[in-house]
């Protein structure tokens, strides 16, 4: 390709002007040490360049969706595409809106079923310390009970180990009491004797 025909090629394909003044001279700042001229060779580097520069163009100038360029002839129609399309973009936006309602529909039950959890956690918290609570005055009590039954039998035995040792104290006494009455009398047999 040469270089007349790549500047006319541009100007037809990107909708811009380009001379062959204007390419030769990007040409020769792209290229230092080379001298170009309208019917010189484009370097190939160059021309993949200007492939790369109209494909981008084609791309840009595709349709979106099924938008096609609007002319006189299909003007109606692109109207009616874009109000399609609209309402394509409205229906797309409210499904995105469904869509966040249904996750903070997800998180309030996350969040609600994380506040039955800590209730039920309290709850049953608060009915474990009053079983404890009440176990342990149950075991105070009784052992209170056992320790005053012990007490009254300790001091039962007390009394009736006092009242044996009062008659034990008293029968020895006695017992003592007949052993000199006893000796006395063997006494004075022995002095009669």
């Amino acid at each position: 390709m040469i270089i007349k025909e790549a500047a006319e090629f541009l100007t037809a394909t990107t909708g811009q002007t380009v001379t062959t003044k204007k390419l030769v001279a990007q040409l020769e700042a792209k290229f230092p040490g080379k001298t170009f001229n309208e019917s010189s060779e484009v370097p190939e580097e160059f021309v993949e360049q200007i492939e790369k520069v109209v494909e981008a163009k084609k791309q840009q100038d595709q349709p979106v969706g099924n938008i096609s360029k609007a002319d006189p002839k299909n003007l109606t129609e692109a109207i009616a595409d874009v109000r399609n399309h609209q309402d394509l973009v409205t229906q797309a936006i409210y499904e995105a809106l469904n869509d966040q309602e249904t996750i903070l529909m997800i998180q309030r039950g996350f969040n609600d079923g994380l506040k039955l959890i800590n209730t039920y956690e309290i709850a049953k918290n608060q009915v474990v310390n009053k079983w404890a609570e009440n176990q342990v005055n149950k075991l105070d009590d009784e052992s209170q009970k056992l320790a005053s039954e012990l007490e009254s039998l300790m001091i039962e035995r007390a009394s009736k180990e006092q009242a044996s040792l009062g008659k034990f104290t008293v029968l020895n006494q006695q017992a003592k009491g007949r052993l000199k009455n006893t000796q006395s009398f063997l006494n004075s047999i022995m002095e009669v004797i």
